[in-house]
């Protein structure tokens, strides 16, 4: 559902467009804030420098403007965007779009229906072992687990 005007697209650094992001999810607002990035810069223009809009959009959200230019200003959020990269790398992640189940499967680009089907029954069967693990008597150390 997404409309690409490529003609308008601006290159940009997304750093402040992150650490904003960042700060949307701690007022759980995160989706609505990347959907609107989103949308504006890939089917409208819409400049991720321009730091004086994001934080129009963040006002917008619900985020109060000064938390939002300090965030900026401060480059708040730095160690969770450092950890977000790192995350990345120790994943192998190295081209857009990138999906990651139960930090265990990764699909790389855009692939048929069936690999999405067969990935996500993977990762649910590990969910449903780490779920079963919480529920259980497991006694843990720094060695591991006894189950």
């Amino acid at each position: 559902g997404l409309t690409y005007n490529v003609d308008e697209i601006k290159i940009a650094n997304t750093e402040n467009a992150h650490r904003l992001a960042k700060l949307a999810a701690n007022y759980h607002v995160a989706d609505a804030f990347t959907e609107r990035l989103m949308n504006g810069y890939f089917s409208h223009g819409f400049n991720l420098n321009d730091t004086a809009a994001l934080v129009e959009i963040c006002a917008e959200l619900g985020i109060p403007r000064e938390e939002a230019q300090r965030v900026i200003d401060e480059q708040l959020f730095s160690e969770a965007l450092a950890q977000d990269r790192y995350d990345a790398m120790q994943l192998q992640i190295t081209s857009v779009p990138f999906m990651v189940f139960e930090n265990a499967y990764g699909i790389k680009g855009v692939e048929p229906h069936e690999i999405y089907v067969k990935t996500l029954k993977q990762a649910q069967q590990i969910a449903t072992k780490r779920l079963a693990v919480r529920e259980s008597d497991a006694v843990c150390d720094e060695d591991g687990c006894d189950i």
